[in-house]
């Protein structure tokens, strides 16, 4: 939102915005840790720009992590069987096409929790490791 500015390893209220009446800058307080106080009138901006804030912030996460396009890739593959995958045919598939794909974005597009897409990628290392085994 442009609210915070960096300053060393901390985001601060920038001077401008206190200047403006956004909030108050505290620095040397007694508890030796410097803050910022936003005042009802920040705190109204914030409020009104909070939903589109947070769209945004979840379209970036999404364009950046290819959730969108493996979500498209699925679909557009499930729409060609005859029967749908259930939610570990989904996670293999999005394995096996994306390969660069977190965990996290692979529960989120298939709808599932975490842990499950950890168990299910887990057994099909398990699975290929024997098949490579007996191959051999």
């Amino acid at each position: 939102m442009g609210v915070l500015q960096r300053e060393g390893r901390e985001h601060r209220l920038p001077p401008d915005w206190a200047a403006r009446g956004y909030g108050r800058r505290i620095t040397d307080p007694k508890s030796g840790y410097d803050f910022d106080v936003l005042t009802p009138k920040c705190q109204d901006m914030i409020a009104s720009v909070w939903d589109d804030t947070v769209a945004d912030y979840e379209a970036a996460l999404a364009t950046a992590s290819g959730i969108s396009e493996a979500a498209s890739a699925l679909a557009n593959f499930q729409d060609g069987r005859l029967h749908p995958l259930d939610s570990t045919g989904k996670i293999l598939w999005l394995l096996d096409h994306f390969r660069g794909l977190t965990y996290t974005a692979i529960a989120e597009v298939v709808a599932v929790d975490l842990a499950f897409v950890s168990r299910v990628a887990k057994e099909r290392g398990r699975q290929r490791k024997a098949s490579i085994q007996t191959l051999e």
